[in-house]
C-alpha cells in the first residue's frame, strides 16, 4: 500500500511539473520577469529574519557554553571576570558576522538566479516547494531539509549556516515564489490540470503561511532530534566547545526555528518561545556542573 501510494504521488509531481511546462512556454517574458524580481527581492527579508533569530543563541554561545563557561568561571575567581566577557563577546560578534555575511552571499546568488533567468528556474521552485513535504526526514529525522546541506560537503553539515539558516530561507521562499507563479500561470494551465493550482490559487496566502509554517517546524523537530537522539558537534563555530555544549546549541536552533514559526503566529507564543530559550540555557548549564 506505501509502494503504491509512492507511486501516486511521483506521477502527480510528474503531472504538475508538465503542466507547469506548458503554461511557462505561453506566459509572456514581461511577467515572469517581475514574478522573478518578487520573489528574489523575498529571500534577504527571509534570511535576515532568521539570522536575527539565531544571532541571540551565537552571543549566549560565546560567553556560557562548554569551555568557555569553565573559563568564565576561572576569570571570574582571578578577578578579571569583564576583561575575559569583553574578549569572548567580541569573539562572537565576529563569528555573527561571518555567518551572517555567508548566509546574504548564498541567499544572494539564489536571488539572482531567479532574477536573471526566472522561467528556467520555476521548475526548480516547484520542486523546493514540494520538496518540504520531507520536513523533518521521517520519524528518524534522516534526511530531510536540515540534511540538503550535506550536498555542499561534509564539512558543511551541521553548521548552523545551513543547517537551518539557508535551509529554512531557500524552502520558505520558495513556497511564497510557487504560490505567487501559480496567479501569474494559472490561466495558462492545460483546460484539464491537477487540482492543485485552482486550490493554490483560491487561498495562496493562508496556504502559502502554512506551508511556510510547515517547513520551519519540521526543521525545528529535526534539529530536536539532534540535541537528544543522535548527538552531533556543529562546525564553524567561533569557540571549542565539549559534546554536551554542542547538544544545547541544538535544542537552542531547534527553539529558533520554532520561534520563526511563532514569528508567522502570534505575539504572545514567540514570548513562550522566549522563556523557552531560557530554560534550555540554564539546563545547559547544569550538564557541565
Amino acid at each position: 500500500m506505501i509502494q503504491q501510494e509512492r507511486a501516486m504521488t511521483t506521477t502527480r509531481q510528474e503531472q504538475l511539473f508538465n503542466e507547469l511546462k506548458m503554461a511557462l512556454a505561453v506566459t509572456r517574458q514581461e511577467d515572469l520577469n517581475a514574478w522573478g524580481k518578487r520573489s528574489a527581492a523575498q529571500l534577504p527579508k527571509i534570511a535576515s529574519r532568521r539570522i536575527r533569530n539565531l544571532g541571540a543563541l551565537l552571543s549566549i554561545l560565546a560567553s556560557f557554553t562548554g569551555k568557555e563557561l569553565l573559563n568564565s568561571i576561572r576569570a571570574m575567581g582571578e578577578g578579571r571576570l569583564g576583561k575575559h566577557f569583553g574578549n569572548r563577546t567580541a569573539a562572537a560578534i565576529d563569528g555573527s558576522i561571518d555567518i551572517a555575511n555567508r548566509v546574504k552571499s548564498t541567499v544572494s546568488a539564489i536571488a539572482d538566479t531567479l532574477y536573471s533567468d526566472p522561467k528556467s528556474n520555476a521548475s526548480g521552485v516547484l520542486a523546493l516547494a514540494m520538496g518540504f513535504l520531507a520536513g523533518s526526514g521521517g520519524l528518524d529525522a534522516n534526511g530531510g531539509i536540515p540534511d540538503s546541506d550535506l550536498a555542499l560537503g561534509i564539512g558543511w553539515h551541521r553548521s548552523p549556516f545551513t543547517h537551518s539558516i539557508i535551509a529554512g530561507t531557500v524552502v520558505e521562499g520558495a513556497i511564497l515564489a510557487l504560490a505567487d507563479l501559480t496567479g501569474v500561470i494559472h490561466d495558462k494551465l492545460p483546460p484539464r490540470h491537477d487540482p492543485f493550482w485552482d486550490k493554490l490559487l483560491a487561498a495562496k496566502d493562508s496556504i502559502a503561511i502554512r506551508l511556510a509554517q510547515g517547513a520551519s517546524a519540521g526543521i525545528a523537530y529535526h534539529l530536536g532530534v539532534d540535541a537528544t537522539l543522535q548527538p552531533g558537534v556543529y562546525h564553524d563555530l567561533p569557540v571549542s566547545m565539549p559534546l554536551e555544549a554542542h547538544q544545547t546549541l541544538f535544542a537552542m536552533n531547534a527553539v529558533a526555528e520554532g520561534i520563526d514559526v511563532a514569528h508567522k503566529k502570534t505575539g504572545s507564543f514567540r514570548k513562550s518561545c522566549c522563556r523557552l530559550i531560557r530554560r534550555i540555557t540554564l539546563w545547559g548549564f547544569q550538564a557541565y556542573r
